[in-house]
């Protein structure tokens, strides 16, 4: 189950991160590192990389995170 991160103080290294690459909202994903870094891929066939979500680009193009919660299948 994914549930929302809610600001990007309270990110954790393996949250989800979000943008809005193409005028819609998540319609980019990479995966918080820590730090106030990220990692993705750019776009199909190029190579994966780091980027600084405080760069100009990412940070204006930011739509919220998710983290991933395990579910306990035995209540």
């Amino acid at each position: 189950m994914l549930r929302p991160v809610s600001s990007r103080d309270a990110l954790l290294a393996g949250d989800l991160v979000f943008f809005n690459t193409q005028h819609r909202s998540f319609s980019h994903v990479g995966i918080y590192l820590g730090d106030g870094r990220f990692i993705h891929a750019p776009r199909t066939g190029a190579q994966i990389r780091t980027e600084s979500m405080a760069s100009t680009y990412w940070s204006r193009r930011y739509s919220g995170a998710r983290r991933a919660v395990a579910i306990d299948a035995n209540p």
